[in-house]
């Protein structure tokens, strides 16, 4: 996977673009991947928005997972980090 963001990231910025993802925190809890039921959609929607309300949704590729200023944010209400607060998802934006 980090191979292939590497590769997406590096295309982007030659074309003059950024390239910026997100994914669920392994720290969401009880997802089930093939669990398609409104209940459990409305539930990750509802995080999904909050966490892009709060800014801390999308991850710049370029982004340095232990720069103070971009691990700083908002989280959810539920105290599940945000995609752009998860470490893990973080060591795979680092460049």
């Amino acid at each position: 996977m980090r191979t292939t963001l590497e590769l997406t990231a590096s295309t982007a910025q030659r074309q003059g673009a950024n390239l910026q993802y997100s994914a669920i925190p392994t720290a969401y809890p009880n997802l089930d991947a093939f669990d398609f039921r409104a209940t459990a959609m409305r539930s990750l929607f509802q995080y999904g928005y909050e966490c892009a309300h709060a800014g801390r949704f999308w991850i710049a590729s370029r982004r340095v997972a232990t720069d103070p200023e971009n691990r700083a944010g908002t989280t959810t209400s539920r105290n599940i980090p945000c995609p752009a607060e998860d470490e893990f998802i973080g060591r795979i934006a680092a460049r």
